[in-house]
């Protein structure tokens, strides 16, 4: 059974921008809530909380970085959706980003400067989105207690959440939401991605190694859930055949679909 209101966590660099566009067209702006940050360093979830009872309940999707816990203001029941990311390119991505960024929470507390390098990022900065932010968020909890923090976030996601992709598995995950919410087809163009980062492979072994060692947590979780979607994707039998066809609507223009399409119909006369 679906929940009458859905709830997008969107957790930092794990492609949550993209996924904010197609949300926004399966939608009407009347149903959506958005939780923004305010002043670079604040949430709005305020302004969600104090809203009349009436007013929250209208809402059918509400969307934004978020810890867990809002579904406690509907009446009604609701379930969360999130993407996670290979914890190590997360970092890596969350660290170019604050550079290109100018009023980033971390310059405006002065935790971040030009001149830190990627090691001295993960290993001086002791922020919650720097160290296990996935787990953080999706626990709804901030503490020094990692396994207590990744034993609530696996509970929360089995009994809140109604999926839980990748961004590695981005485009499958979008057509396993359109089979269970009954969306239009959830073409997208990739918004805010960060630029002029190097790939993995330029990255030195002890960077690498810190990554590792300060998102252990979520490390685990990750693999977790990705063993967990393999087995989603694989029991989807339709999934490849939909996949295709959403790979030829995105990057074809609609005059080369009805070629393609007039084509398909000529050589399945042809085979009769």
């Amino acid at each position: 059974m679906m929940g009458d209101h859905l709830i997008f966590m969107h957790l930092p660099k794990c492609g949550g921008t993209t996924f904010h566009s197609v949300l926004e067209r399966m939608y009407k702006p009347s149903e959506i809530f958005d939780i923004k940050v305010v002043n670079h360093n604040a949430l709005n979830t305020r302004a969600f909380i104090d809203l009349p009872q009436k007013e929250r309940d209208a809402i059918k999707l509400i969307k934004g970085h978020m810890e867990f816990g809002l579904h406690a203001y509907f009446s009604k029941n609701s379930e969360y959706v999130t993407f996670l990311r290979d914890p190590v390119e997360r970092i890596i991505s969350y660290y170019y980003y604050v550079k290109r960024r100018p009023n980033h929470r971390l310059r405006q507390q002065d935790l971040f400067n030009d001149q830190m390098s990627l090691y001295e990022f993960v290993t001086q900065i002791d922020q919650g989105d720097v160290h296990n932010g996935q787990i953080r968020f999706i626990s709804g909890l901030n503490t020094k207690d990692k396994q207590a923090m990744l034993q609530k976030a696996k509970e929360n996601i089995n009994n809140h959440f109604s999926f839980v992709g990748t961004v590695e598995q981005f485009d499958r995950c979008l057509l396993l939401l359109r089979k269970r919410y009954h969306w239009a087809m959830p073409y997208y163009k990739i918004e805010n991605k960060t630029k002029n980062r190097p790939n993995l492979a330029a990255i030195d072994s002890n960077t690498i190694q810190a990554i590792r060692e300060y998102n252990k947590e979520d490390i685990t979780l990750y693999n977790e859930v990705s063993l967990s979607l393999e087995k989603a994707i694989k029991q989807d039998k339709a999934l490849s055949f939909n996949l295709f066809w959403f790979y030829i609507h995105a990057k074809c223009t609609k005059l080369e679909i009805d070629a393609y399409r007039l084509l398909k119909k000529s050589y399945s006369k042809l085979i009769r």
